[in-house]
């Protein structure tokens, strides 16, 4: 499974100025809505809060990876958000966050074989260890750079 596959300009935000992870997860289940990723916004929200409260998907160097599996999804997705300023993602004065992957999964497809949540999950987590992949999306400026930046990514390996 490609990024590129799970991905596409409407599920990306960039230089949004959000405080919070819940104006950045609502904004994002929005964007999933209207693109027809998933069936029940409300539902796609508590499917990602409850991983939340399980524990934080703070990952270090701004980033966090948080991620919602549940039947309300009808297509896996990868949305990314790119903060202009960091934000406290757990509250703690400890977890600046501006980078935010979204990981949208149907329950049927994340067990066994055909687990795209872990694969999307290993994709993204490989990328982010990588301090050239985190100068380019401090860079970006736009969706489409984004996006251009996966193609680039996927066509080198």
């Amino acid at each position: 499974m490609k990024l590129t596959d799970v991905t596409n300009e409407k599920l990306v935000m960039i230089n949004t100025e959000f405080n919070s992870k819940e104006e950045c997860i609502d904004a994002l289940c929005e964007r999933l809505a209207q693109a027809g990723k998933i069936k029940n916004i409300d539902d796609f929200k508590q499917a990602v809060r409850e991983r939340e409260d399980l524990c934080s998907t703070y990952c270090t160097m701004e980033i966090a990876i948080p991620h919602g599996i549940t039947s309300t999804v009808l297509s896996s997705s990868l949305c990314f958000l790119k903060n202009k300023q960091c934000f406290d993602w757990d509250g703690d004065g400890e977890t600046p966050v501006r980078y935010l992957f979204l990981i949208a999964v149907s329950g049927d497809n994340h067990t066994g074989e055909n687990n795209e949540h872990m694969a999307i999950l290993s994709k993204i987590a490989t990328l982010t260890i990588e301090d050239d992949f985190r100068a380019a999306l401090a860079d970006l400026k736009s969706a489409d750079e984004f996006i251009n930046l996966l193609n680039r990514i996927e066509k080198e390996n």
